[in-house]
């Protein structure tokens, strides 16, 4: 069974990660591959000779919040970055999907990089505005910043149109969990 989560940055699909980890499935998040394959020394060196030395942190790393306040301000700097990392990102997945009879994927760009196509069954995260913000504000991420990731991505209603299942993660993490078990013992009694 290979099932993707989507969803807006902030919307609790790291928990549902963490739920199906706990059932069993082999879990993994396309945020956590990309800071991976940004230390990459080729891809490394493409995007410092892109951006400058001024996207590193501590230890010489490529700090993601750094890197972030360019590419979500400028489309052509995003367009140039997601160009080298979202072929990357895709092979890792393929990979580990092909590798896997049950796994779950994380990914806020699932349909972007139309990586859908690899998984059973898609499920889209729905969240409401004061929670979202809430979420933001607990992650350090300025509402502004979530709004230019925002405007980077598909409009969260076709994702919802184009997902198997939507979940409102609206109520407690107990009641989030309830919704998601719904789903999969629907996925895994017709599977």
């Amino acid at each position: 069974m290979k099932i993707a989560i989507t969803g807006p940055v902030a919307s609790g699909k790291s928990t549902l990660l963490e739920f199906f980890s706990q059932r069993g499935y082999k879990t993994f998040s396309a945020d956590t591959i990309s800071h991976i394959l940004l230390e990459k020394r080729d891809v490394k060196r493409k995007v410092i000779r892109r951006f400058g030395r001024k996207i590193l942190g501590s230890g010489g790393k490529i700090s993601r919040r750094k890197l972030g306040d360019i590419v979500f301000e400028n489309a052509k700097d995003r367009i140039f970055l997601e160009k080298i990392l979202h072929p990357l990102i895709r092979k890792e997945v393929l990979k580990i999907v092909k590798l896997r009879s049950r796994v779950v994927l994380e990914n806020s760009l699932l349909f972007e990089m139309k990586m859908e196509k690899f998984f059973d069954f898609v499920i889209c995260l729905k969240i409401p505005r004061r929670r979202w913000l809430a979420n933001l504000r607990k992650r350090k991420i300025s509402p502004a910043r979530a709004r230019a990731i925002l405007r980077a991505q598909m409009p969260e209603e076709e994702k919802r149109k184009r997902s198997d299942f939507v979940i409102k993660n609206d109520a407690s993490r107990r009641e989030l969990k309830r919704e998601l078990m719904k789903i999969v013992a629907e996925i895994e009694k017709n599977s």
